[in-house]
C-alpha cells in the first residue's frame, strides 16, 4: 500500500539523490488503523519538469497488527508515476501540452496523453476517495456532487490539487488503477 506524507523532496540533489526534508511522525495503516514501524528504505525515480531523472530514497513502514508493508511517498510524488505531481497537473489542467517547445526535453507526447486517459478513467475512483476521507472525518454524510465540487474547487486554487487528492485516496486505504 501506498501512503502519502506531508514530506516534501529538496530539489537540489546530493551525489543524484534528492533529499527528503519533513519530520518522521507516526504513521498509521490505511486498512487497520495500526501503528507503523519503520522497516527500511528504497530508491525510487523521480523526473522533474525539465526530464532530468534523480532518485530518492522513500520509507517503507510495516504494520504490526496486520503484518502489510507500506510505501511511504512525499507529496511530491505520485504512486506508478515517475514525474513529479506539479509536471503531471500542470498537463492536466493545460498549462503544458505537446505542442509547447519548452515540453522538448519533458514528458513524452505519448506521456501527456496517459496521463490525461490516467486521470478521466480513475476520475470516480478520486471522488470517492474525497467521499471516503470526508465520511470518515465528519460525522454527517457528505452532499450529493459533493467530490466533484471539492476537486473543481481544489483545482481553482492552483498548484497542489492533485496531491490533496492522492492523499484523500491512498491515506484512506483506496486506490487508483494504473492504465497504460
Amino acid at each position: 500500500m501506498i501512503i502519502v506524507s506531508e514530506k516534501r523532496i529538496v530539489f537540489n540533489p546530493v551525489n543524484g539523490i534528492l533529499p527528503i526534508q519533513g519530520e518522521n511522525k507516526n504513521c498509521y495503516c490505511p486498512l487497520c488503523g495500526g501503528l507503523l514501524k519503520y522497516r527500511d528504505r528504497r530508491r525510487r525515480i523521480c523526473r522533474i519538469e525539465g526530464g532530468k531523472t534523480y532518485h530518492c530514497m522513500v520509507r517503507r513502514l510495516w504494520c504490526r497488527h496486520c503484518n502489510r508493508l507500506h510505501t511511504e511517498l512525499p507529496q511530491d510524488l505520485s504512486p506508478n508515476k515517475h514525474y513529479v505531481i506539479t509536471a503531471i497537473e500542470d498537463v492536466l489542467d493545460g498549462v503544458t501540452s505537446e505542442e509547447d517547445p519548452l515540453t522538448a526535453d519533458g514528458p513524452s507526447a505519448q506521456t501527456m496523453y496517459r496521463w490525461r486517459k490516467w486521470f478521466r478513467k480513475n476520475l470516480g475512483r478520486i471522488h470517492g476517495g474525497i467521499r471516503h476521507a470526508f465520511t470518515e472525518t465528519q460525522v454527517t454524510e457528505p452532499p450529493a456532487g459533493f467530490a466533484s465540487a471539492a476537486l473543481e474547487k481544489w483545482r481553482n486554487r492552483g498548484s497542489g490539487w492533485l496531491c490533496r487528492a492522492l492523499v484523500c485516496v491512498y491515506n484512506f486505504g483506496n486506490f487508483l488503477v494504473p492504465f497504460y
